[in-house]
């Protein structure tokens, strides 16, 4: 990379920042299961906790990672943008991911 690509990225990630995203470390991303773990179930529990809820129920200690799962295998059956336009079911319950 040089100098004034590093300038720019530098630049857009501040302004990022600013405006409200938060600054993750690439460590973070796990390509498994094609997202950051704690933000996507972070976020499920934040706007739809009577659906966790139902799932919880039903998959116990093991929701986050039955719930992640089926994410990911969705977004590598139907792609990426039709998983956020559509959301993923699992077990009567429907989550939305945008």
């Amino acid at each position: 990379m040089t100098y004034t690509e590093r300038k720019f990225e530098d630049h857009i990630e501040y302004e990022l920042v600013e405006s409200g995203y938060q600054k993750r470390k690439t460590g973070s991303y796990n390509k498994d299961l094609c997202s950051i773990p704690e933000d996507l179930i972070g976020f499920i529990k934040d706007t739809q906790p009577k659906q966790y809820e139902k799932l919880e129920n039903q998959y116990g200690p093991q929701t986050e990672e039955k719930l992640l799962k089926r994410i990911s295998d969705e977004i590598e059956k139907r792609g990426l943008i039709d998983v956020l336009r559509r959301g993923v079911k699992d077990r009567g319950s429907n989550f939305r991911l945008v």
